[in-house]
């Protein structure tokens, strides 16, 4: 998202959180697939999602858009963003209420899609200075969730997830970024026959809260001399599952609940031609 990797790193990926959210706040998005360079992430990945926001020399001003559907759902999104000297600034609320088309499971209660989501995209950023607030609160059914023979009687989930960063350019090769990202995930799961778990736990319910902390950092440098174009730096990431709570259990953190990932790169592209 505007050059900072977002990512949840207990999930490995942040696409749980960002592959379906309300984009009205982006000027164009890009894919790239095959594993990226480490000029762009941390870890390395099999597809690399860039996510640009509007900028106020484009897209000043307000915007309101209000829709809805004939299934009941609806939509609300205030953006806005402007130019001040010295600075700019992009604000971003939605408010997305999702109803989806049922799948049949030949019972009387099929299979929900539905989901409820609000969510927050905002910045400030100066010539060589940006930070970034940007928060998603979904509360979604699940489908078949962890239904054995997909008939459950109780399928839902709900997440609350922030990420903030801070991003400054020393020089016009240097730059360092910081970011934090948090998730919380309430899981509600009921059936008439034990829950499809890993770990050989025997139950019919399961009602859980986890809580997820990544922290990352990077320092790089690129430039481009001649037909080279270099990229160096190193980059680090903490992944911290800081609390996992089970209705009738208590608190039942694993063993291994942290990860640390530290990657230094030196990286040489070569331009054979303008083509």
């Amino acid at each position: 998202m505007d050059g900072v990797e977002i990512t949840q790193g207990w999930m490995g990926s942040g696409l749980v959180q960002y592959g379906d959210i309300n984009i009205d706040f982006a000027d164009h998005i890009e894919f790239y697939s095959i594993p990226p360079s480490f000029a762009t992430a941390v870890e390395p990945a099999y597809m690399t999602i860039f996510i640009y926001s509007k900028i106020p020399e484009r897209d000043s001003g307000g915007k309101i858009s209000l829709i809805g559907d004939h299934r009941g759902g609806d939509t609300q999104t205030l953006g806005y963003g402007d130019k001040e000297e010295g600075f700019s600034y992009m604000v971003n609320l939605s408010h997305s209420k999702v109803k989806r088309g049922k799948i049949s499971n030949d019972t009387d209660t099929p299979l929900s899609r539905d989901f409820d989501r609000t969510q927050i995209f905002s910045y400030v950023k100066t010539e060589n200075q940006i930070f970034h607030f940007q928060l998603i609160n979904k509360k979604s059914d699940t489908l078949a969730g962890l239904s054995y023979d997909a008939t459950p009687l109780v399928s839902e989930m709900d997440n609350l997830n922030v990420h903030l960063d801070y991003g400054i350019d020393f020089d016009a090769h240097w730059n360092a970024k910081i970011a934090y990202d948090y998730l919380n995930t309430d899981l509600r799961q009921e059936d008439e026959i034990p829950l499809l778990i890993a770990g050989g736990l025997f139950t019919k319910t399961l009602y859980t809260t986890t809580k997820n902390s990544t922290y990352s950092a990077e320092l790089s440098y690129q430039n481009i001399i001649g037909k080279h174009h270099l990229a160096l730096g190193t980059k680090g990431r903490v992944k911290s599952l800081d609390s996992l709570r089970v209705k009738g259990l208590g608190e039942v953190l694993p063993n291994f609940n942290q990860e640390s990932i530290l990657s230094a790169f030196v990286q040489d592209q070569y331009e054979l031609s303008e083509n």
